[in-house]
């Protein structure tokens, strides 16, 4: 029994939150964070970001290290994206270090930037 709890353990904190990178084609920012290392980190940075009102969906890839954020849109199109400096303080919170921050979609700057 304990070695089937054990084997199911480490099946869920490996593959629980880790996404494929065309599943996310549709976020708008890509955030490498340092000390990324297993599930049960990345469910108190999607909680803290799912909290937001601006923030649509949120996934992470635990094996690159990155936290992908898809914002809410109005019905005309506009984004309402979170400011950089906002997104490096809700991560401070909840214990991480925030390496880079990329906009994904052809948007201003397209590479990653030192925050």
């Amino acid at each position: 029994m304990k070695k089937l709890f054990l084997i199911l353990f480490l099946i869920f904190t490996n593959n629980t939150y880790a996404t494929k990178p065309n599943m996310w084609a549709k976020a708008d920012v890509e955030v490498k964070i340092n000390g990324l290392v297993c599930s049960i980190c990345a469910n108190g940075l999607m909680k803290s970001f799912k909290k937001h009102f601006l923030v649509r969906e949120v996934g992470i890839d635990i094996q690159e290290g990155v936290l992908y954020i898809d914002f809410s849109e109005t019905k005309g199109g506009v984004l309402y994206p979170l400011k950089n400096d906002k997104i490096i303080d809700m991560v401070k919170k909840t214990g991480y270090e925030v390496k880079s921050i990329k906009w994904l979609h052809n948007k201003k700057p397209n590479r990653y930037n030192k925050p």
